[in-house]
């Protein structure tokens, strides 16, 4: 018991000491742009209307599965719904079908619940701060929290939902690798990883080709009609 005692006494030790490190280090940015913001037309917080004019409707949410089901900025454009200024590069947080389909498998291995809730509930928590004014959640928040009306495009809180994600993917994989070297071959396992892991960087990066703007080489190698017709000129004064 006092071996058991002490050992959780370590690790709260432990994690203490990294949450002091990293307000340490978070502090860097935090306390410059506390005091920037002082100086700017946000100083006295923005409104609910303000803060969510970019809007992230629950349709939105289809762009986990499918960054094609609305249209993209390349592709036609992006349909938008109607009353709703909801931006495509702003509401997409694609991490691919890969992990989107290993995720939910943390949840039925005993060992890892515990953490499997915990980022199950980081990764809902940053959908519901996402849906800005259609959340209940953020709407209390933006009431009661300070500083979080200094700060417009709730949907950028997806980072959180996309990293909860990831990290449940991560621990499903590495569970799964595990179990089938202990009963199958270790060599095999790793490769069924290193697999399931370049498929998933390559279901996101054919993402990117489709949706983000590219430069031809020609563009590269000759001056562009905006640099031709300025003559070389800087474009701000």
């Amino acid at each position: 018991a006092r071996a058991r005692l002490r050992a959780g006494g370590l690790g709260l030790a432990a994690a203490a000491g990294m949450v002091v490190v990293g307000m340490l280090l978070a502090g860097l940015q935090i306390v410059p742009s506390a005091l920037y913001a002082r100086e700017t037309v946000r100083s006295g917080g923005l409104s609910m209307a303000d803060a969510t004019v970019v809007g992230f409707p629950a349709r939105d949410l289809m762009l986990f599965l499918d960054p094609d089901a609305f249209g993209t900025p390349l592709g036609g454009g992006f349909r938008q719904v109607p009353g709703e200024a909801n931006l495509y590069w702003e509401s997409l947080a694609y991490v691919g079908l890969v992990p989107l389909l290993l995720a939910p498998v943390t949840f039925f291995r005993r060992e890892r619940r515990g953490t499997a809730i915990l980022l199950g509930g980081l990764a809902a928590c940053g959908v519901f701060l996402a849906l800005g004014r259609h959340s209940p959640l953020y709407r209390a928040l933006f009431a009661v929290l300070p500083g979080l009306d200094l700060f417009r495009v709730p949907q950028r809180w997806l980072f959180v939902t996309a990293l909860g994600l990831v990290l449940l993917a991560a621990l499903a994989l590495t569970s799964g690798v595990e179990r089938l070297a202990r009963r199958w071959n270790p060599r095999g396992a790793v490769a069924i990883a290193f697999g399931l892991a370049a498929l998933a960087a390559y279901d996101v990066g054919r993402i990117g080709d489709r949706t983000y703007p590219t430069i031809d080489w020609a563009e590269l190698e000759h001056p562009s009609a905006t640099v031709e017709a300025t003559h070389g000129e800087p474009l701000l004064a």
